[in-house]
């Protein structure tokens, strides 16, 4: 009967509409798992790129003290020279005044 068909196909319908919100509610706890992974995983990257950017920092930073002390040296031995040699001149020319 007509009756009967149509109570079938309700059965039938609401019961796809109950497996549709099955599915999607798999669905969005899947998705909600994997943006709880995606957003560990960014802070995991995140992380060991502050890291790896502070031990670069920090590296740079010693190689620029260290340059910056090899030049100190370097400055204090050409003045030393220069003083050395001014003293030269000056006692030369003493001599030959």
């Amino acid at each position: 009967s007509s009756k009967q068909d149509l109570k079938d196909l309700e059965t039938r319908l609401l019961g796809e509409i109950e497996r549709l919100r099955r599915d999607m509610n798999e669905m969005k706890t899947g998705l909600k798992r994997d943006m709880e992974e995606l957003e560990t995983g960014l802070r995991r990257d995140m992380n060991e790129m502050k890291t790896g950017l502070k031990r670069d920092m920090e590296e740079l930073e010693t190689g620029l003290r260290r340059d910056m002390k090899d030049l100190e040296y370097r400055m204090t031995i050409k003045l030393g020279s220069l003083m050395v040699i001014a003293v030269g001149s000056m006692a030369a020319l003493v001599k030959l005044l």
